[in-house]
């Protein structure tokens, strides 16, 4: 593949994912832990900004994670036979027939002539060779003009340049979010700068590189220094710039996760925060085994899970204990058995053998289990529910060359999706891009229908919108537009 994922892992988790970095501290595993201390109260909560109001988010953290990992989910089926746990009465177990091969989607919309270098290991943002972005109006691409890292923005139904924007220091990234588009890895101080999506006009710049977005209108940035000792993490107005909340922490001891669109959870040494996004006012604080991207907190509406030795543990958004248990097989003394996601009442957990879904709304009982080795870091997400492809309680995830789908609530099994040898998966806006040496597949509502293949040879990177992929090869940038 034409990217260094360990180069793109450093870009988008710094100092955490660097293999120089001190490594992260481990958790007391002796026993499993729940909290047991009352949250510790913050100060009162100051009366929130409104939001700022943007146009659809196509970046995620997810996203994010599922790229650089190399494993990502939302698709259904697999080709090897998994063992879907307990089920109820009269449900089948023999999974739906494979969905039919792709289908060619003929000549691009459009084409640019373009120049893509292909960053070196040592680029100093890591970053990877032509970044890609989109929304419903743009494609934002990142190429070499005249030997300037320049930001183009391109009609996404012509192709036309609406404007550009130069960066003589050198930039290496590339997010959008909502309200603003982002270009990282600036200069020799790897700076943030912040454009306007609309015009390309400067907002405002800071040091740091984006972790990914908090909500559809702020976003986490790592301004830890090369080789310092200190990790300094800031949640900032994805708009303005604005510092709404700024933690430093001895490198490996401190991480923020995002949780829904009003609250980030702060990890720092064996205690877990959770603030305010409007503000950044603490909510409460209580005891928690240090949480980071390998051991990851998720949210949903309406709870906070973690998983550490082994145990699985709810909580609410008020920082209260409402459930858990032990994972039961599968779990290991390396704390790599983690909660992966919520979906409705199941907590999907994966670890050394294999993705269990596990009903959590009152004693801890096993829903189902797919089998498979070296998935701990396998992110899941919940289906679509608009009555085509995934399901609203649909977990899916990519397990050996193989899309996967199960029912979250009973493990019932979807239809089979063998993404045949792709090197790169990647999950944008509810699509699924799964890329190979001749070109790309792309399931635009995965589980649906036939996928659409897009034959391009030297594909260097990709970016997905609503019913349109962006492809940049070494010369050229593509758009394909999806029938209909």
């Amino acid at each position: 593949m034409e990217e260094d994922e360990d180069a793109a892992l450093e870009a988008v988790w710094g100092r955490e994912a660097s293999a120089t970095a001190p490594p992260a501290p481990r958790p007391d595993l002796a026993g499993p832990f729940a909290p047991t201390e009352a949250p510790v109260a913050g100060p009162a909560p100051r009366r929130r900004r409104a939001p700022v109001v943007g146009t659809l988010a196509v970046v995620a953290v997810a996203v994010v994670v599922a790229v650089v990992a190399g494993v990502v989910v939302l698709g259904g089926g697999a080709k090897g036979e998994a063992d879907p746990g307990p089920r109820p009465p009269g449900s089948s177990t023999a999974p739906p027939a494979p969905l039919p091969g792709p289908e060619g989607l003929g000549s691009p919309a459009w084409t640019a002539a373009v120049v893509c270098p292909r960053f070196e290991e040592d680029s100093g943002a890591g970053s990877i060779a032509c970044p890609l972005a989109t929304d419903d109006e743009r494609a934002y691409a990142l190429v070499d003009v005249g030997g300037t890292a320049t930001l183009r923005a391109h009609d996404v139904a012509s192709g036309q340049v609406r404007w550009e924007a130069a960066f003589s220091e050198g930039a290496g990234t590339l997010e959008r979010l909502p309200s603003i588009v982002a270009v990282g890895g600036v200069g020799p101080a790897n700076e943030t700068v912040a454009l306007d999506p609309a015009t390309g006009d400067r907002l405002w710049s800071r040091g740091g590189v984006v972790v990914g977005p908090v909500g559809p209108d702020h976003l986490v940035v790592d301004a830890t220094a090369p080789g310092g000792e200190e990790v300094a993490l800031a949640v900032v107005e994805a708009i303005s710039g604005h510092e709404v909340l700024g933690r430093a922490g001895a490198g490996g001891a401190l991480s923020i996760h995002p949780c829904g669109d009003d609250t980030v959870l702060v990890s720092e040494g064996d205690r877990l925060d959770a603030h305010d996004v409007a503000d950044g006012a603490r909510r409460w604080s209580i005891p928690v085994p240090h949480r980071d991207r390998f051991r990851p907190v998720r949210c949903d509406a309406r709870r906070i899970a973690y998983a550490s030795g082994g145990t699985v543990h709810l909580l609410d958004h008020g920082g209260l204990p409402i459930g858990g248990g032990p994972v039961g097989a599968g779990a290991d003394d390396e704390d790599r058995t983690q909660v992966v996601a919520i979906v409705g009442d199941t907590v999907v957990v994966a670890g050394p053998d294999g993705v269990r879904g596990l009903r959590v709304t009152g004693p801890v009982e096993q829903l189902w289990h797919h089998p498979c080795t070296g998935c701990e870091q396998a992110v899941v997400a919940m289906g679509t529910p608009t009555g085509d492809g995934l399901g609203a309680e649909d977990v899916a995830l990519v397990v050996a060359g193989d899309v996967v789908v199960r029912d979250g609530a009973d493990g019932t099994p979807g239809p089979p999706i063998d993404l045949a040898g792709a090197t790169v998966v990647e999950l944008a806006d509810g699509a699924l891009l799964a890329r190979d040496d001749d070109g790309v597949t792309w399931f635009p509502v995965v589980g649906a229908g036939p996928a659409l293949r897009i034959e391009v040879a030297g594909v260097r990177s990709t970016a997905v919108g609503p019913g349109h992929v962006v492809v940049a090869t070494r010369d050229q940038l593509q758009g394909w537009v999806g029938p209909g």
